[in-house]
């Protein structure tokens, strides 16, 4: 049973490697004068059918032809390219536009940084104070005219009820 399976094994190596052997073969008697002669009858093409080897040689005439064909769809290629560029320019220009205007504010806002950082803390806590006082006074002022509408709409509510009118 052993030697069936390592002469199945050979015969299907020997086979396995037969077809690109015999391929290799058949493209070295073609390229020979006497393998065009017998490639060019009919036994000889189905020959070269078989083995998917029927295809025309690469010449100088089809060779520069293909490089015209990827030569015209490259070109094709570059113009689309071209076209999504030309799209894409406003926005680039925009960003850019834009980049400036927040470089100018970064600059701005690092030079008051720095200017205030020279400010003395005396100065800068005397100011604090100053806007304190403010505050306060104006929290007096809130409450006092909160009050006085409170009173006057309690004024105008007793008129009202007093003359019937309301």
């Amino acid at each position: 049973m052993f030697s069936l399976q390592i002469v199945v094994a050979v015969v299907s190596a020997l086979v396995g490697a037969a077809l690109p052997l015999v391929k290799a073969i058949i493209k070295v008697l073609q390229r020979s004068p006497r393998g065009e002669v017998f490639f060019a009858t009919p036994f000889g093409k189905q020959v070269l059918a078989t083995f998917d080897l029927d295809r025309p040689r690469d010449t100088t005439a089809t060779l520069f032809k293909e490089l015209a064909d990827a030569s015209a769809k490259m070109d094709g290629i570059v113009a689309r390219i071209r076209e999504y560029t030309k799209g894409r320019e406003p926005s680039v220009a925009k960003f850019e536009e834009q980049l400036g205007l927040l470089t100018q504010q970064e600059a701005d806002l690092r030079k008051r940084i720095e200017d205030l950082k020279q400010v003395p803390l005396p100065a800068a806590q005397y100011f604090a104070t100053l806007v304190n006082k403010r505050e306060k006074s104006s929290a007096l002022r809130d409450y006092l005219l909160f009050t006085a509408g409170i009173v006057v709409s309690a004024i105008v509510t007793v008129i009202l009820k007093h003359f019937s009118l309301a």
